[in-house]
């Protein structure tokens, strides 16, 4: 993976730019992630800034599985991290909680009872 502003060139291949899902260019954290998954594929890869937008580079040869593994990567996480599970309101937290008090209360109450006798 090269972070370099220029892309190296690998016995005289060409490279082409990986398409963005939104435009024609990526974001920085977008742009390293994405490097990070073709990395850990062995698909060389360049991230190249061209002002404030960054661009992934891959070589012709290694093109199409570039973008078959991005999307891979990115069908498998869609949804991460997952949604936290729904709050409950107060009043159907209210019954057991009153109920645990009253059980906890009536426990004291008879283990003090039980200390008076002795």
């Amino acid at each position: 993976m090269d972070f370099s502003h220029t892309p190296y060139d690998e016995e005289g291949s060409t490279w082409r730019p990986i398409p963005a899902r939104y435009g024609s260019f990526l974001t920085r954290r977008q742009a390293e992630l994405w490097s990070l998954v073709l990395d850990s594929r062995s698909i060389p890869c360049c991230v190249k800034a061209i002002g404030s937008d960054w661009q992934l580079l891959v070589p012709e040869a290694h093109f199409d599985s570039a973008c078959n593994e991005l999307h891979l990567y990115e069908e498998k996480n869609r949804d991460w991290p997952p949604r936290l599970p729904p709050s409950r309101s107060l009043i159907e937290n209210t019954l057991p909680t009153v109920s645990v008090l009253i059980l906890l209360a009536t426990f004291q109450i008879g283990r003090a009872s039980c200390r008076e006798r002795v």
